[in-house]
């Protein structure tokens, strides 16, 4: 499983000491993803990457929830509405659209869900003072408390921490 941490900066300066620091690990490519960084007003920063909406918003967990109820809503609507020609032809019938009940139900809800953000991500975003930014960093869940040590010795706070529902998955 990764893990996506967020921490809050005091200025620019920290988050390019950050940056520097985290890309010249030489576990960072497969162990660290990011920084990526956030304003309060969303604005680009000069050289910093921002953040994806899958880091800070419920965009996969509900993309995972609308695959499953996708796919049993059109399986059930197939077994309700279908008329049987026969067990091989219903079942093939039923595999078929719940692949593609799945693949819309996913699609629907990963847009639903990526516009409701993480609830101590947006608290934290809103009382960010001027000149003030959250970095999210993805790492490894062996090398997660390593990283929040060294983040936090360079002057970052620890604000939240979650888990991706699929380790190593990214959907966006």
């Amino acid at each position: 499983m990764r893990s996506v941490l967020v921490f809050r900066l005091s200025g620019i300066a920290a988050a390019r000491s950050i940056q520097s620091t985290l890309l010249a690990l030489p576990v960072a490519p497969v162990h660290i993803g990011g920084p990526w960084f956030i304003q309060r007003d969303d604005q680009p920063m000069e050289g910093l990457p921002r953040a994806a909406a899958s880091q800070t918003t419920y965009r996969e967990e509900w993309t995972i929830a609308g695959v499953l109820c996708g796919a049993a809503l059109a399986v059930i609507a197939t077994l309700h509405l279908g008329t049987s020609a026969g067990t091989f032809a219903s079942v093939l019938a039923c595999v078929a659209s719940g692949s593609l009940g799945g693949f819309f139900g996913g699609w629907l809800a990963g847009r639903l869900g990526a516009h409701i953000r993480r609830g101590k991500v947006a608290r934290e975003r809103a009382r960010l003072a001027q000149g003030e930014m959250l970095l999210v960093a993805s790492c490894a869940k062996d090398a997660r408390d390593s990283v929040k040590l060294m983040i936090n010795e360079l002057g970052g706070v620890s604000v939240e921490e979650h888990s991706d529902v699929i380790p190593g998955f990214r959907w966006a």
